[in-house]
């Protein structure tokens, strides 16, 4: 997605369903970048890190820099113990981005799904009855 879109930041990377359609995964640019993607088990350093943190590292091979990255992250975004100040905004564009072409009004099934302990005994049990998208 980035090459294609020359956009780096995590709104414009995150995967979403059409990230996986066969013409997404059968790109050719795609599928040149996934074999050059190689996965390595951590070893015992990291096992004996879990489940505390997500014990992981990324390197990057480049023909004229070297080797970038290799450090360890512990808590990654999305981590209970991460320290992203802009998670709960990440959340919120990926529910939106989810729902857009499954219900007419985004925002009211939001309103509908959060804040549950402010909720009636009624709109819990109606929770999950609202309209969908046709088509």
């Amino acid at each position: 997605k980035a090459l294609q879109s020359g956009r780096a930041g995590w709104r414009e990377l995150m995967l979403m369903p059409d990230d996986y359609d066969n013409l997404a995964l059968f790109d050719p640019l795609t599928r040149q970048l996934m074999d050059k993607i190689e996965f390595e088990h951590g070893g015992a350093e990291f096992d004996v890190r879990y489940p505390d943190g997500i014990p992981t590292s990324l390197e990057i091979e480049h023909a004229t820099l070297g080797t970038l990255g290799g450090e360890l992250v512990m808590y990654p975004t999305g981590h209970a113990r991460g320290d992203d100040r802009e998670l709960a905004s990440l959340l919120r564009y990926k529910f939106d981005r989810l729902v857009e072409r499954g219900v007419p009004d985004p925002e009211q099934l939001v309103d509908r799904v959060t804040h549950l302990a402010d909720k009636s005994s009624e709109q819990v049990r109606e929770l999950y009855a609202f309209e969908l998208s046709s088509g």
